[in-house]
């Protein structure tokens, strides 16, 4: 044969998996070879990593064709019941020595194992002995790759694990075939293969088990409303570990299999009471067998988690890292994520400084036990981004987001769902901190690539189309961002039902943008709707309840019910001293709304307060350029001018100015603060500066008059007035008349009151 100089794929796979989309153009490359062999009459039988070598055209080269058989000299070549091949790849077929059964559907299931192979760095099996090994290609069906690699595209996997199915028949009939089924994926067209549901995984399960399904005797196969779950009332205490073990990973399976975005929001009622009863037996039926039972009980965590039920999915997770303490001791990969999985719960719970404590300790854990360059530490690095995010460290979680998606990039390429999560990440820190085109221009990406991987209908794809919203809403784009948000509501419910914390979420965000259009009663019913929703599912005390108080609060004060307002807002304000503690951008912003509302109460002295301890915050934590400072900023202004102390109220006014011009230069609250300025300097007769100030943030307001909210609207009448206010004090009768005419355009009459001390408008 000719030299070929290169790696061969084992060789190339010793550091990490290879990106989706390159493993799957080798394999392309692979199956067409294989499809010219096979029209050829040959069938190769040996398909496997170290046999494909990647020549210095990074093309792949198949090899060692010593056990091919010539189908066209001698179909029977082979002495039955002779077991050919590398058991790691053969096929099923194969590994059962029939000989009568081999032909071009076994070299695609060796095929689909080497995919497997680039995905996830291990072959589909593996075992100590060569019998067990030939038992489990026979008998049990692989790990899902995205179990071992989560940035495997599902249609990806979908394609990987057809080549692997146990009937022949039940493959790709071709090579061919399937090398067009990986064009199809590479080209981000959708794929023809389906993955099996639950129901076909349990049935070829049973079929390959007949004595071991049967000796179940009481287990409980169930469907829900077309999605399968399944339980298992009874392990008999008397089976062996072998049998303990492998009806554990069956059960395992099943649940990964019947999660809520599974059963695409359908009731889970049953799935609910079938967890409960499968949590309380697995300490009796799998006593003695530490890993199968924390192993079973991560896997009923996530799906608790995914239901939205917080409480439980601790209290799975928690066990499942004392067994894994108990089996691998104090320092282990396999601790650490455990204890990973413990802190994703809690950040969901709301103990977000208990989620970021757990979290370093399993960066440190991950970089001690796997080295500071294993994706592992990269995923880590995504969740304490998210943590100190919630706990509002925004440089910093701008910084370790940073981080997170350098480094997932380098372990997993550019397109897959770490990477994204990362890019996520980004986006909603960079909003927070004001940096709203950056964050569009992320998360915008981030929808774009999760689309190709996920398709429209994930929940992945949901939660980045809901930050985008997000951030349109902050950009004042409300029609584009309502839309967007009742997309996002509709996608939720269909996956997640009617009562999970996410609906909620998304829910108070669509409220946000009907009360900015005015829609006041029914932005109203939302939040109360998700209040509801958030108390049942979260309990009475939790920062998302918190937040929905202070939302609710805020439309009660639209629709004047200002001591009911009052009320919930104060609600809100202790909760989040008490969960958050004092230092917390939730609670500086929380004062701030707290403070406006008790300067339309005629409360300034106690508005004042509050903003002071709010701005103080605000500097320490977000610098002193964020657009939530530059709000507190107008509100401290508006408080002292309530109480006639204009002179002192310049100078907040001025900075808020600033933040907003070096933040917001295109928006209506940056043209707002000038004619606020401009009124509190013509106020003390400042007339030169004045004018141009209020001429300008006129100007602005009425040129984006479109983006302003409607309980806003009132601030461009008002910037009238103080024009009007202004030629009438400084003696110009004409230009005062064509401002009085301007206002009665406006649909205002003209104020009867010259200047006076300003009042905050709703």
């Amino acid at each position: 044969m000719d030299l070929i100089e290169g790696r061969n794929l084992e060789e190339l796979m010793r550091q990490q998996p290879l990106p989706a989309l390159q493993a799957a153009e080798y394999v392309r490359t692979i199956a067409d070879a294989v499809h010219f062999a096979h029209e050829h009459g040959t069938l190769h039988r040996d398909l496997k990593p170290t046999n494909i070598l990647i020549d210095i055209f990074n093309q792949p080269r198949i090899t060692d064709f010593g056990l091919a058989r010539c189908e066209q000299l001698d179909p029977h070549l082979t002495t039955s019941g002779q077991i050919l091949g590398t058991p790691a790849f053969m096929s099923p077929e194969q590994a059962q020595a029939r000989t009568e059964a081999i032909g071009p559907e076994s070299d695609v299931y060796s095929t689909g194992a080497i995919l497997y192979y680039l995905l996830t760095q291990r072959a589909p099996f593996a075992a100590e002995s060569l019998p067990a090994l030939l038992d489990l290609v026979v008998r049990r069906e692989p790990v899902s790759p995205r179990a071992l690699n989560p940035s495997v595209p599902r249609d990806l996997e979908t394609i990987c694990l057809k080549c692997l199915q146990k009937d022949p028949a039940r493959r790709y009939r071709s090579a061919r075939d399937l090398s067009d089924e990986l064009g199809r994926f590479g080209r981000g067209e959708p794929i023809l293969a389906r993955p099996p549901n639950a129901v076909e995984r349990i049935w070829r399960w049973c079929a390959r088990n007949r004595a071991l399904s049967a000796s179940l005797g009481t287990a409980a196969i169930l469907l829900v409303a077309g999605a399968a779950v399944s339980t298992w009332q009874a392990v008999r205490a008397r089976a062996e570990a072998a049998r303990s073990r492998q009806i554990a990973h069956f059960l395992q399976d099943m649940l990964k299999g019947v999660g809520p975005s599974v059963a695409q929001g359908r009731d889970t009622k049953m799935l609910r009471e079938i967890l409960d009863q499968t949590a309380d037996r697995i300490g009796k039926e799998l006593k003695g067998q530490p890993v199968a039972e924390a192993e079973l009980r991560t896997t009923i965590g996530e799906v608790y988690l995914q239901l939205g039920e917080y409480g439980k999915a601790e209290a799975m997770h928690r066990e499942a890292l004392k067994l894994a303490k108990e089996v691998y001791g104090q320092q282990h990969p396999e601790v650490a994520s455990a204890l990973d999985n413990v802190s994703i719960v809690l950040y969901r719970q709301g103990k977000q400084a208990e989620a970021e404590a757990l979290e370093r300790e399993v960066l440190a854990m991950r970089i001690n036990t796997l080295g500071k360059d294993h994706p592992q530490v990269a995923m880590s690095l995504l969740n304490l981004a998210a943590f100190l995010q919630a706990e509002g460290k925004l440089a910093e979680a701008e910084t370790v987001s940073r981080q997170a998606l350098d480094a997932n990039r380098k372990a997993f390429g550019n397109e897959n769902q770490y990477v994204t999560t990362a890019l996520n990440n980004l986006g909603c820190v960079l909003c927070l901190e004001g940096k709203l085109v950056e964050a569009e221009g992320i998360v915008r990406e981030v929808v774009a690539v999760e689309r190709k991987l996920l398709g429209n209908d994930h929940p992945d794809v949901a939660t980045s189309l809901q930050n985008l919203a997000k951030i349109l809403a902050d950009e004042s784009k409300i029609p584009e961002a309502e839309t967007l948000y009742r997309q996002v509501l509709a996608l939720r419910r269909k996956l997640l039902g009617d009562e999970h914390p996410d609906v909620a979420q998304t829910l108070d965000s669509l409220a946000g943008t009907v009360q900015d259009r005015g829609s006041f009663a029914e932005a109203e019913s939302m939040y109360r709707e998700a209040l509801a929703m958030r108390k049942k599912r979260l309990g009475t005390e939790h920062p998302d309840v918190a937040m929905s108080l202070n939302n609710l609060a805020d439309v009660l004060i639209c629709e004047d019910k200002t001591a009911a307002a009052e009320t919930t807002q104060r609600e809100a304000l202790a909760m989040q001293r008490k969960l958050l503690g004092n230092e917390h951008p939730d609670v500086a912003r929380s004062l701030c709304n707290l403070a406006r509302l008790l300067r339309t109460r005629h409360k300034s002295a106690e508005a004042e307060t509050m903003l002071q301890e709010a701005l103080a915050t605000q500097r320490k934590l977000l610098g002193n350029d964020n657009p939530d400072m530059a709000l507190s900023l107008e509100e401290l202004a508006g408080s002292l001018g309530d109480q006639a102390r204009l002179a002192e109220a310049e100078a907040p006014l001025r900075e808020c100015l600033s933040i907003r011009e070096k933040r917001l230069p295109d928006d209506w609250l940056t043209s707002g603060a000038r004619s606020a300025l401009g009124e509190n300097l013509m106020a003390r007769k400042q007339y030169a500066e004045a004018e141009p100030l209020l001429i300008s943030g006129y100007n602005g307001l009425r040129q984006r008059e479109a983006k302003i909210p409607f309980a806003n609207k009132p601030r461009l009448e008002k910037a009238a007035e103080r024009l009007l206010w202004f030629y009438e004090e400084t003696a110009q009768p004409d230009k005062a008349a064509e401002w009085k005419q301007k206002l009665d355009e406006l649909g205002k009459p003209a104020p009867s009151a010259k200047l006076g001390v300003e009042t905050k408008e709703k």
